[in-house]
């Protein structure tokens, strides 16, 4: 059993470091046998450090428009995609693990949720970062240098209202831990609150300046938010 306690003892994460030691305790108490992790040019850096022993590892970067002639460096065990290829390049395959740190804009990370969960085994799951930006600045919508969150955490919420079999939560650290599962586990929920994430989708639709404010207001019934109990 994974007890969440021990990520709270530290207040300050970055770089994606809470995942990595989240992915590492998870594949020791399950042994994964397929993992695979998801980066952008501009996303997930920390991905190329994280080695996970005694499993197959399969290494994705994809790119988009607005990264395509971004100068970057990745593991040499990276397959590199363009983004509208991705299917193709993953079809009939499954994983019981899948972290990923997509592009932030909304189209692409409600696309990379579909698009992963659907390649889960069935009992696998999916951790995200970025699905809690620590300021309305970082949630902006479009592609920004520097600490930019995006709108992944709303494309989390679209992907949790439109998938009710599935469960969730997100870890309010770093900059929020996004996790789907097909199976219960003792800290996720499916049964949210499908009238606010339904206002907050309509709110996002309608270009209300009010999102990123609902959402934080409204998190722990939209997204079953966990926060640090100090």
């Amino acid at each position: 059993m994974i007890i969440l306690e021990k990520y709270f003892q530290k207040t300050k994460y970055k770089n994606g470091e809470i995942l990595s030691l989240i992915v590492q305790d998870f594949n020791e108490l399950n042994k994964y046998e397929n993992i695979l992790f998801v980066r952008t040019p501009t996303t997930g850096s920390w991905l190329d450090t994280l080695l996970v022993h005694n499993t197959n590892i399969t290494r994705i970067l994809y790119t988009v428009p607005e990264t395509v002639h971004k100068k970057y460096n990745f593991h040499n065990s990276t397959v590199i995609v363009d983004f509208e290829n991705l299917e193709n390049r993953l079809l009939d395959s499954k994983f019981d693990l899948i972290v990923m740190d997509p592009f932030h804009e909304y189209k692409h990370s409600f696309q990379n949720f579909n698009l992963f969960s659907s390649l889960l085994t069935d009992g696998g799951l999916l951790l995200s970062h970025d699905c809690f930006p620590d300021n309305e600045k970082m949630a902006r919508p479009t592609f920004t240098g520097g600490f930019w969150c995006g709108e992944t955490y709303i494309a989390l919420v679209e992907f949790a209202y439109q998938n009710l079999n599935l469960f969730y939560t997100v870890l309010k650290m770093d900059t929020g831990i996004g996790f789907i599962s097909k199976i219960k586990l003792d800290f996720l929920e499916n049964q949210l609150d499908t009238n606010k994430q339904q206002n907050l989708l309509t709110m996002h639709k309608e270009g209300s300046h009010s999102v990123y404010e609902y959402f934080v207001a409204n998190s722990k019934d939209i997204i079953n938010i966990i926060l640090p109990s100090v």
